[in-house]
Formats: structure tokens, sequence, C-alpha cells
């Protein structure tokens, strides 16, 4: 059983946090990142509209590739939310190797830390 302890990490950062993929996991993770200022840059192998029109809102970069190693370069956070598990683990091995903070959405076992979903009511969140 994995142990988290509770932190809070700067969301307003210089470096975008990094979502690899483009479909309705990344749509959601960008939007919850995007709520509270984040910076964030997503590239994917097929690039949905939601991302699309996200992008297009927010003003961030996104990348119709193929994920490599290379994307990592000068990254702190990155965020695995593809559909293929082979290659969120992979995604998770390449960020363990160059001390990068991971997620892999839906699989604990693979993360760094936890997303919890965010609530948001008035002012509190």
């Amino acid at each position: 059983m994995n142990a988290y302890l509770p932190l809070f990490l700067n969301a307003n950062t210089t470096r975008p946090i990094l979502i690899v993929g483009g479909g309705l996991i990344a749509t959601a993770k960008a939007e919850a990142l995007l709520s509270v200022g984040a910076k964030i840059e997503i590239i994917g192998k097929a690039i949905s509209s939601g991302v699309r029109a996200l992008g297009d809102q927010h003003g961030f970069a996104y990348h119709e590739t193929d994920y490599t190693s290379e994307a990592l370069d000068g990254r702190r956070i990155v965020i695995a939310a593809t559909d293929d598990d082979t290659v969120n683990a992979q995604i998770a091995a390449d960020c363990r190797a160059r001390n990068i903070l991971v997620n892999v959405v839906d699989a604990p076992e693979l993360c760094d830390f936890i997303f919890p979903a965010l609530v948001k009511r008035g002012p509190l969140q």
C-alpha cells in the first residue's frame, strides 16, 4: 500500500506541467490544472477537439505527436493521461530516471503523487 503525504504544489510556475495524452482523460486533467492557474502543455498521438478548444481558449501549446522521452526535457511535473497502459508505464519509468514527479491517471502504483478531485464551492476550493 502506498502512503501519501498531503502536499500542495505551486501550479503557477514558469515551466508548464506536461500532460501526455490528447483525449478525454487529458482534457479532464487540463481543465483541473487550468482551474488553479497552472501553466500546461499537452502532447498526444491524437489531439481531441476538447483539448484544441481549451488550448485556443487558454493559450497553451498542444502538439499532435507520439510520446518520446525527449518531451520530458526541462520538465518538473508530468501527467501521463493516455489510454495506453504501456505508454503510461514508459512515461513513469522515464520520469523516474530523470527525477521528474509523475502522475499516471488511474494507476496509483506508478504515481509519485496523486491528483485528487477538486471541489469548488464559491471562493472555497
